[in-house]
């Protein structure tokens, strides 16, 4: 099975190199400007970056071909500023990383006089408004089919996951822009990686479960996300999961930072770095963007024991290999990658602190049962 999961995980990561690109790469544009007496001068006047920033989004959100508005004279350079915060991230499912990617191109025309910078943002889309409508419609009636509301974070996202994985095929073929999208991944039941991050996304979010999307490469352009359970996020690739038959045969489902691409060594994951010439490229190596969205180092375990951090059952030389990089990180004051509570098992000692006496006493347990010992970790540190 493993062989045969493999070799599709090949085939696939080829089709995916050679065939259409997985993301729909938006072009933003700034126009040279243009004479005064060739712009709409009617649109609504805003004095901050925010209240311009709120009303781009409402019009975008609406599918406005033609975003009409100005600001004073000072604010001439600000078009980069206002999109960026119009995508800035918000509790709505349809807003955020969801609606960045619903845009397709953005042209700036602007004119300025001795007051007021007056701007006209022609916008196309990857989706029309009748197509939003229907993925509204079809993410509430599917959220109450999945009937997750007593499940916890974790289970939610389970059942999300496996639904999609299930019910949406990779389409290799067409470059038609809908496979780019939510819409196409729910009405066609067919996407590429920009389309099941996306729905992956807008579902997560519609649950109350913080997530982002990540674009960069793996083989090729590419798209994942990231998806929050008991403070620390987990990466998710549903593209790569397309082959599996349920929650229990993925790979690449509520992994770590350290085993995020342990399966196939040919798939990298490699988020998108700055580009000066696409300011709206996301740079997720910022100090504010890493501590807002902490990492785990390893999988999500639903089920820990004392000693057992990655949950795999065993108490080995990985447990203690995780608690030295917890100590690591801990001793430069950087961001914890474990979850409330793998700290609680990994504090073997029980002194409240992480650090390498714990990885010597999880040693010192391994070594023992290797050599045929038989009681708990909890009875061995008695001793």
């Amino acid at each position: 099975m493993k062989f045969y999961k493999g070799l599709l995980s090949a085939v696939m990561a080829l089709t995916m190199t050679v065939g259409i690109p997985a993301v729909n790469a938006s072009a933003f544009l700034v126009s040279t400007d243009v004479p005064l007496s060739d712009i709409n001068k009617t649109g609504t006047h805003f004095n901050s970056l925010e209240s311009a920033a709120d009303y781009v989004r409402e019009a975008m959100m609406n599918r406005e071909e033609n975003i009409l508005f100005s600001m004073p004279a000072s604010y001439v350079d600000s078009f980069n500023q206002t999109v960026s915060l119009a995508f800035n991230e918000t509790d709505n499912g349809a807003e955020g990383d969801y609606l960045r990617k619903s845009v397709h191109e953005i042209v700036c025309k602007r004119a300025v006089d001795s007051q007021k910078c007056y701007f006209t943002y022609v916008v196309t889309y990857n989706s029309t408004v009748e197509q939003e409508k229907y993925v509204t419609g079809r993410v509430s009636e599917l959220l109450r089919e999945l009937n997750i509301d007593s499940l916890d974070d974790y289970g939610k996202i389970a059942a999300i996951y496996e639904y999609i994985i299930k019910n949406v095929d990779y389409e290799y073929e067409s470059e038609d822009i809908r496979y780019f999208t939510a819409y196409g991944a729910l009405k066609e039941g067919k996407a590429v990686c920009q389309g099941y991050a996306q729905l992956f996304y807008r579902l997560v979010k519609e649950a109350g479960i913080s997530c982002r999307m990540i674009f960069g490469t793996t083989t090729d352009a590419h798209a994942w996300n990231i998806v929050e359970v008991e403070g620390l996020y987990y990466l998710c690739d549903a593209t790569y999961d397309v082959f599996c038959s349920g929650i229990e045969d993925c790979n690449y489902f509520m992994k770590g930072s350290q085993d995020f691409d342990e399966y196939d060594s040919e798939i990298v994951h490699v988020p998108d770095s700055p580009d000066e010439e696409n300011p709206f490229k996301l740079n997720y190596t910022t100090r504010d963007f890493i501590s807002r969205y902490r990492l785990a180092a390893s999988a999500y375990k639903a089920n820990y024991s004392m000693g057992d951090v990655n949950g795999d059952n065993v108490v080995d030389s990985a447990d203690a290999s995780l608690v030295m990089a917890e100590y690591a990180r801990s001793s430069t004051a950087a961001a914890s990658g474990f979850s409330s509570a793998q700290k609680t098992v990994a504090d073997v000692n029980g002194d409240e602190i992480i650090d390498s006496s714990d990885a010597s006493s999880i040693l010192a347990y391994y070594s023992y049962v290797s050599t045929g010992g038989k009681i708990s970790i909890e009875d061995y540190l008695r001793r």
